[in-house]
């Protein structure tokens, strides 16, 4: 396994227990997390802050935040480590795609893409 893996690891692990310094410290200092719900980027600076938005979102569709991974392509070359997901979230009409980037000094990039959601999109 290398660096990059286990940043990645730590990273989905700290998402999935809503734990926000693990997840702040599996990120690069160049971190980008875009969704196109959200009117801006998050940095790594803004990352704590924003972790609860998605527990919030669905809590307020009836649903909680069991994303289903239901597709996977992984490639790791030249130091980096991309990551493509089809997910949907089961019981609600919520479902797309993430891209996540990873290299030896952190996740660098997740980026989502909506196929179904109940939200405006702002981009």
């Amino acid at each position: 396994m290398t660096k990059r893996h286990d940043l990645r690891a730590i990273y989905i692990d700290g998402w999935n227990t809503m734990d926000a310094e693990k997840l702040v410290s599996s990120v690069s200092e160049d971190f980008v997390f875009g969704d196109p719900c959200e009117p801006e980027l998050i940095g790594k600076s803004q990352l704590a802050h924003f972790m609860p938005v998605w527990p919030e979102k669905l809590r307020k569709l009836g649903g909680s935040f069991d994303f289903e991974m239901v597709d996977r392509v992984v490639s790791d070359q030249d130091g980096w480590l991309t990551e493509w997901y089809w997910w949907r979230v089961p019981g609600l009409k919520l479902e797309g795609s993430a891209l996540i980037k990873t290299t030896d000094r952190g996740v660098a990039l997740e980026k989502f893409g909506y196929f179904k959601t109940p939200w405006q999109l702002f981009r």
